[in-house]
């Protein structure tokens, strides 16, 4: 998905690009714990079966 940059600019000016900057941010952010979270559990079933 390609902007040309009247769009950017329009987005600019609105401040909207912040607000989209900022989902995706906590979308990253949420997705990063959560992958740091598995790699723990999975991390603690790999040692409980080599027990």
């Amino acid at each position: 998905m390609l902007m040309n940059s009247t769009t950017t600019d329009l987005m600019l000016t609105n401040g909207k690009i912040y607000v989209v900057m900022a989902v995706v941010v906590t979308i990253v952010t949420g997705l990063f714990i959560y992958l740091v979270n598995l790699d723990r559990k999975i991390g603690r079933l790999e040692k409980e079966q080599h027990n």
